[in-house]
């Protein structure tokens, strides 16, 4: 077990340490800048207030304390603990069902170790990310706190510093637990990264709903146990020990079930496909969009409902910014009749980065479908690469301008119903959609990642995390303007605040052209690789 654990440990190490170094340095980061922000009690004040928003609870979580900490704390919690429950998802995933569909498993399960030795040697490994992320988050938060110490912040709490690591570690470890039993009630890969995402959903959704109006629900879920610890405040390592106990429990019921289930099979029984394929079956372009429906579909759910969260907020939008220093000064000037409006073009620049995920994933497909050796059924039918790459491309192209609108629906919705005057339906679909143009430069890069080289295609993921990185926390950690500009959010101007740049849109969609017609002509130059 341990050489195998050593084995898939060399396997991700490059993968882990950019996890690792992300994770830990942005929660290093934004400590150190809120240090910086809330310089008198007055500024520290109206962020609590703003805070206290019921909006903002069901969004961030509740909140436990009034120093700096524990607002960092609150803003940063759930968003961190849920891409460290992503990054666990992924590496199970990936080194169980993933690998068993690619034959990988049988050749180790023909050597001489038993049934369970692959499922604990991962077991392992994410143990130990998990525990490094941790200790790492802790001795940096409290290399923080020490730094600003005497400026009764909270953050030279070392006990709470710590706490929150271990926050992280736990709630990694029951989102893999809970990961590899998917693994074992399915029989492939795309299915289990569908249940764990909607058990991430689930999860979510009732923390807010308890942390709204029923304690109940935030207690039976992982990311609502997580705010009890009350960090930095209490610091309650109770609810983490749970956590930590649950991930042992449901992690042992997966090793169980994995020792009496058949390799490849799962134990909910797949159903029987159609005897015959549907109309979308017969062209390459019915074939892409058939197995791209779903993801698609699931995406457009959430983007809307994640846009009625965010339009819930425009009813009591004036005392929303008028609490808070720093929306104060974004939004100084703003005409109090467009200041929802307003608020929208700036969520929007954030939003616009999550809104690429799926786009991207469509892309990306030719990757998994060309590692799969699937492509090479279509290619030797006449079909040429040029085409598929093109395929794929619209898909992308309109899937972005749908979600976009979707997202930018949802907050309409959401607003008509809360506001007394309503918003310019118009207005804002417009400033959702003028984001459109970033969403194809994302696209163009996925393009010539998958054109280059398959082993390339992380190279998107990175950039697109750099850019929601760069949208999100720029403005709270005071980057260099110039290091706006490197992402292409930076472009685009926040409508209706700003006039629209029809030329910096128009060279946009330009550049994605290019990138795009680059990544298709060496697609359609190299080797396919199985």
């Amino acid at each position: 077990m341990w050489l195998l654990s050593k084995f898939i440990f060399k396997r991700d190490k490059v993968g882990n340490l950019f996890w690792i170094l992300g994770i830990v340095l942005l929660n290093v980061a934004v400590a150190a800048a809120f240090n910086e922000m809330f310089s008198t009690p007055e500024e520290l004040m109206g962020m609590i207030q703003t805070l206290d928003n019921p909006a903002m609870v069901a969004m961030l979580g509740p909140l436990y304390g009034h120093t700096i900490a524990a607002v960092f704390a609150q803003n940063m919690l759930v968003f961190v603990a849920i891409a460290v429950g992503i990054m666990n998802i992924f590496l199970v995933s990936r080194h169980t069902r993933a690998d068993e569909e690619d034959g990988r498993l049988e050749v180790l399960r023909s050597l001489p170790i038993s049934r369970t030795t692959i499922l604990k040697s991962v077991y392992v490994n994410v143990a130990l990310l998990n525990v490094v992320i941790a200790l790492l988050t802790g001795i940096g938060l409290a290399i923080v706190g020490i730094e600003a110490g005497g400026h009764g912040t909270g953050l030279n709490d070392i006990n709470g510093a710590f706490l929150f690591g271990a926050i992280l570690g736990a709630t990694g470890l029951i989102f893999a637990a809970a990961t590899a039993l998917f693994v074992q009630l399915s029989a492939n890969n795309k299915t289990v990264l569908g249940y764990s995402f909607i058990f991430l959903g689930i999860v979510y959704m009732l923390r807010a709903m308890g942390d709204m109006n029923a304690e109940i629900l935030s207690l039976i879920s992982p990311l609502g146990l997580i705010f009890r610890t009350e960090v930095f405040v209490r610091n309650n390592w109770l609810p983490v020990i749970i956590i930590i106990i649950i991930s042992i429990i449901i992690a042992c019921i997966a090793i169980i079930l994995n020792n009496n289930r058949d390799l490849g099979a799962g134990f909910i029984a797949e159903k029987p496909g159609r005897a015959h394929g549907g109309k979308l079956l017969k062209n390459p372009f019915g074939l892409a969009v058939k197995l791209t429906k779903g993801s698609v579909i699931g995406w457009a759910i959430t983007l809307f409902i994640l846009g009625a969260s965010y339009g819930s907020i425009f009813g009591d939008i004036d005392s929303f910014v008028a609490s808070n220093e720093m929306f104060s000064q974004i939004f100084y000037g703003v005409d109090p009749g467009e200041l929802a409006i307003a608020f929208v073009s700036f969520i929007v620049v954030m939003m616009a980065a999550v809104v690429a995920v799926p786009v991207v994933q469509i892309i990306l497909r030719l990757k998994t479908e060309e590692k799969k050796n699937r492509l090479e059924h279509l290619y030797s039918r006449g079909t040429s690469r040029t085409v598929m790459m093109f395929i794929h491309m619209k898909i992308a192209a309109v899937v972005a301008a749908l979600l976009l609108f979707l997202l930018g629906f949802g907050m309409y919705v959401a607003s008509y119903a809360v506001m007394d005057e309503a918003l310019n339906f118009s207005t804002m679909i417009t400033s959702v959609m003028v984001y459109l143009p970033t969403l194809w430069i994302f696209l163009g890069v996925a393009m010539l990642c998958v054109g280059l080289s398959p082993k390339l295609t992380n190279l998107a993921w990175g950039y697109l995390g750099y850019s929601f990185v760069i949208s999100y926390f720029g403005q709270i950690l005071d980057v260099p303007e110039w290091l706006m500009y490197t992402t292409p959010l930076g472009f685009v101007p926040n409508y209706p605040m700003e006039e629209i740049n029809f030329i910096a849109l128009i060279m946009l969609v330009a550049i994605s052209v290019v990138l795009a017609v680059i990544g298709t002509v060496s697609y359609r130059k190299r080797d396919i690789i199985g």
